[in-house]
């Protein structure tokens, strides 16, 4: 069972990095507009 917890892990991981870079990136974007 220990490695469906290590998955998950990794999968909040990615999903936390992959939010993170998407609000920059969205954040440089509407900074650029005004």
């Amino acid at each position: 069972m220990a490695w469906v917890i290590l998955a998950l892990g990794e999968f909040v991981v990615d999903l936390a990095v992959a939010y993170w870079i998407i609000k920059k990136k969205l954040i440089t974007i509407l900074n650029n507009r005004n």
